[in-house]
């Protein structure tokens, strides 16, 4: 996050480091093991590179503009590397809007908020938009069967994200005010 703010680039943590951060009353009782960041479609390279600086690293193939797209594939999720440390999921602008099915997800840059950490701003997505992706990432991964290739239809129950979700936006609704108009109109 140091590096962010030295280039300037606009992050929002998301999902469990959020959920983490802002919700649970103790570091103990969320288990993630990524930490997902969201980042404007055009500050990839940007943000890849202030992260090579710290040792992250991304697919070597990803050496040119029409690459990195290639790269962020469909979903527009990628993972970055570093030895002993968590990877970071970068995820775009355009991706969230794919992930939530969401038409105009411009708005989610300009109401966020912020927390601190070892005197450092860590944004986050505002209440309504956590409280979507939330829901959307915990539906994509109780569609098992992308999980789990040959699958056809049998679901079990043994991936832990949808129950992990829950409890995340449990606690988001208990300590935060939600507009549920926008929540639903959406």
């Amino acid at each position: 996050m140091n590096e962010q703010k030295k280039n300037k680039i606009p992050a929002l943590l998301l999902q469990g480091s959020s959920s983490l951060l802002t919700l649970y009353p103790g570091p103990g009782l969320r288990r993630y093991c990524d930490i997902d960041i969201l980042v404007r479609d055009e500050d990839v390279s940007a943000f890849c590179d202030a992260m090579h600086e710290h040792g992250y690293s991304k697919p070597p193939v990803c050496n040119c503009p029409e690459a990195e797209k290639l790269w962020m594939g469909e979903s527009g999720a990628v993972e970055l590397t570093a030895p002993s440390r968590l990877p970071v999921d970068l995820h775009t602008t355009s991706s969230l809007a794919v992930d939530t099915r969401i038409d105009d997800v411009s708005g989610v840059w300009e109401d966020t908020w912020s927390t601190k950490l070892d005197g450092v701003a860590v944004h986050h997505l505002s209440n309504e938009y956590f409280i979507l992706h939330t829901l959307v990432h915990a539906a994509k991964h109780m569609d098992l069967r992308n999980n789990f290739p040959g699958m056809s239809g049998k679901v079990p129950f043994r991936h832990p994200v949808p129950v992990k979700s829950l409890v995340d936006i449990s606690y988001a609704i208990q300590q935060r005010e939600i507009d549920w108009k926008f929540v639903w109109s959406t």
